[in-house]
């Protein structure tokens, strides 16, 4: 999914989702169960379990961190729903010899997408963390709502930008690196809130 300029922000509306939706019709056999078993590890490792904010700001540090994936926040949102995301001082580094900027980024996973993925009972491999090839890299899942990856940032390795939300639901706000062996370094900031029929900022 391309990141628009700031003047077109994204909008995760639930006509972006049913273009989702159509994607996954159109995804080959292996990549769609690869997808679905990422989900599905996020589900049972926790992700469903932790209680969504409504709104607030949240800030966070990261040091050479090794993981593939780090949950950052989970949140409700109505259909007048903002998220504002900052990034700075991002460093990225790897045992590979050319590190690929598009494969390290920020997505959305909203629940209603979460349980439709795992609806669809797909077989599973015997050892879910041994089959997952980097080949899928879930970015590019039609499931989730890809934000930003580390090709939109700036040359001093920072990106700023709103988005709004326009359908209604409980979303996981997540760091992915597709790149293994790798290492991130960054400061993150996020705001949550929503706007009530006056335009006013419900905090």
């Amino acid at each position: 999914m391309f990141l628009s300029p700031k003047t077109e922000e994204t909008s995760l509306d639930k006509q972006e989702r049913f273009y989702i939706n159509d994607r996954v019709k159109q995804t080959p056999p292996f990549r769609h169960m690869a997808n679905a078993v990422f989900l599905l590890l996020l589900a049972v490792t926790g992700v469903l379990f932790i209680h969504p904010a409504v709104a607030g700001i949240k800030q966070k540090s990261f040091k050479d961190d090794p993981r593939r994936s780090i949950l950052f926040d989970r949140f409700t949102s109505s259909s007048h729903g903002w998220m504002s995301i900052s990034v700075t001082g991002v460093k990225a580094s790897s045992t590979h010899p050319e590190l690929d900027p598009s494969q390290l980024g920020f997505f959305l996973l909203s629940d209603e997408t979460l349980f439709a993925a795992i609806s669809l009972e797909l077989p599973l491999p015997t050892d879910l963390f041994r089959n997952l090839e980097w080949s899928s890299c879930v970015l590019y899942s039609p499931y989730i709502i890809t934000l930003f990856t580390f090709a939109h940032l700036d040359d001093e390795g920072h990106f700023n930008r709103t988005f709004p939300i326009t359908h209604a639901d409980e979303y996981s706000l997540f760091f992915a690196s597709c790149t293994p062996e790798s290492k991130v370094t960054m400061e993150v900031q996020t705001h949550i809130y929503d706007t009530n029929p006056n335009h006013c900022i419900d905090v």
